[in-house]
């Protein structure tokens, strides 16, 4: 009878360790993290980029997705080119803090239109995303979605 304890144990250990195992290896993330600051590296660098941007306005039907360049500008200032597909010509100005990114300054005139707000996040090395508010003029302000890949 005490044998028969023994190798029932041993059996409910080993099955214990064997699920344990399994769900150890099972669980990964969905997304990857965006990849940790170190002192030395300046958080812009992540940013700046050719980017595909895929639009979703509020307002609007979708548009097609469009070529951004994010390029360097001074301190944590990077500069948006072709943002909402205005042109490569008209730039937005934009403040890098750690893995986030916010338009700046508020109410900034970008070709004919006026960027109001905006910001956004590193979701991980090949992708941002961005919400901010477009005056075109129109009544109603549009407020669009931006998922920037590279």
């Amino acid at each position: 009878m005490r044998a028969f304890l023994n190798i029932k144990n041993v059996k409910t250990v080993a099955l214990a360790t064997v699920f344990i195992c399994i769900l150890a290896v099972g669980c990964k993330k969905d997304e990857e993290d965006p990849a940790p600051n170190t002192p030395t590296t300046d958080p812009k660098l992540r940013f700046i980029a050719d980017w595909t941007c895929t639009e979703v306005s509020r307002r609007d039907p979708p548009a097609q997705p469009f070529q951004v360049h994010v390029i360097n500008s001074t301190a944590d200032t990077v500069l948006i080119e072709n943002i909402y597909a205005l042109g490569f010509q008209n730039k937005a100005k934009a403040i890098i803090y750690g893995d986030s990114i916010k338009i700046a300054p508020d109410g900034q005139q970008v070709g004919s239109v006026f960027v109001l707000d905006g910001k956004g996040k590193m979701v991980n090395s090949n992708k941002f995303t961005m919400t901010y508010v477009i005056d075109d003029g129109n009544t109603i302000k549009d407020t669009v979605d931006a998922t920037f890949t590279k």
